[in-house]
């Protein structure tokens, strides 16, 4: 890992930089550093925990998809609904194909994809993710 701060964590020296336990503390790290408003920090955590998730867990491990989802709700915070969508969406399509339409984990992703449309002027679209009868 390339991070400055996330090197200090204990949970780095004890369990390693590459472990999934690890990698979920560089993201909760990221996670703290949103809800206070540092989105320059938080975007730092959750890109080096995004990046080494894909590659030592895969893109479509829950954890990486829990990531990708972190990072849509950055953008989304900050108004760049449109960086939101693309980091939703690319959550949203393994889980619909690795569990179904109807599963909860979906509904929930989509749900969550809806978010940044229901800004003014996208109301539609955001209909179209959040309505339970829209197609997959």
């Amino acid at each position: 890992m390339t991070g400055v701060q996330t090197c200090a964590l204990p949970i780095c020296r004890v369990l390693g930089d590459e472990h999934p336990d690890t990698l979920i503390s560089i993201n909760n790290m990221g996670r703290l550093f949103h809800v206070q408003g540092k989105y320059d920090e938080a975007m730092v955590h959750y890109t080096e925990a995004l990046e080494t998730q894909r590659r030592v867990l895969g893109d479509e491990h829950p954890d990486t998809l829990w990531s990708i989802n972190s990072m849509g709700r950055l953008f989304h915070v900050q108004g760049k609904y449109d960086e939101a969508m693309v980091h939703y969406n690319s959550a949203l399509q393994p889980v619909r194909s690795m569990r179904g339409y109807g599963q909860p984990a979906t509904l929930t992703t989509k749900n969550i994809t809806g978010c940044p449309l229901s800004a003014p002027c996208k109301y539609h679209p955001a209909r179209v993710h959040l309505s339970p009868d829209a197609p997959p």
